[in-house]
């Protein structure tokens, strides 16, 4: 149980750009866009009681010379709470491999090679 999760640094980016870059990551995967707090954005793609529901969110805050980023992935089903999206375990591999192939893609098109900041909870 728990979450993937990715924080690092973006020099020369702001907080705005990169939630907007969340936003358009969003709309061209058709997801849904949840509750957006300032500084995040939270998006989710499927129904967790048909099959599951894969969740990315992501924050992001000015820091001196860029911006902060924070992203969290995980899949869920109405039995399951929280999983993770580390693709090498073996239960609800299917899963954990589509939430990990969405949240590697949005976190390389921010510049960042996914396997070296994600860390699975």
């Amino acid at each position: 149980m728990g979450r993937s999760v990715a924080q690092f640094f973006l020099p020369g980016r702001t907080a705005e750009s990169v939630l907007k870059d969340a936003h358009t990551f969003a709309t061209a995967g058709k997801f849904r866009l949840g509750d957006s707090l300032p500084g995040r954005v939270t998006m989710t793609r499927g129904n967790k009681l048909v099959t599951f529901r894969r969740a990315i969110n992501v924050g992001a805050w000015d820091a001196a010379g860029g911006a902060n980023v924070l992203v969290e992935a995980w899949w869920e089903t109405f039995l399951i709470p929280e999983m993770n999206a580390n693709p090498n375990e073996i239960i609800g591999i299917v899963a954990r491999r589509m939430v990990w192939g969405l949240a590697s893609a949005f976190v390389r098109r921010l510049g960042v090679p996914p396997e070296a900041v994600f860390q699975h909870f």
